[in-house]
């Protein structure tokens, strides 16, 4: 081959590369050229998301506080404790009076 053909060959392989580019950043700039006419409307559905997700948590907040009182309202082992001592107590003194009387 001769060396205008290798540099013909060298100048269409630079073209069809440069091609490539031009049409990659032609479809970035209409993308960008979309997402700033569209911004408004991104932004308030991004909003109402951002809304929904708020609304979800405090839903799933309230639940928790929920569960959490039913939980906490329960009997829990120092109650049961406090009650079987004064039973115990009461048995102790009603056993001592009725040996006593008897």
């Amino acid at each position: 081959m001769s060396t205008l053909q290798q540099r013909m060959e060298e100048g269409n392989s630079h073209t069809k590369l440069l091609n490539g580019i031009d049409r990659r950043l032609s479809t970035v700039e209409d993308t960008l050229q979309l997402i700033l006419e569209k911004e408004d409307e991104l932004q308030e559905n991004v909003k109402e998301s951002l809304e929904k997700v708020q609304e979800e948590i405090q839903r799933n907040t309230l639940a928790m506080k929920k569960m959490r009182a039913k939980v906490n309202s329960g009997i829990s082992s120092y109650k049961i404790f406090g009650l079987v001592l004064a039973l115990l107590c009461m048995w102790t003194i009603f056993a001592n009076i009725f040996r006593l009387s008897v």
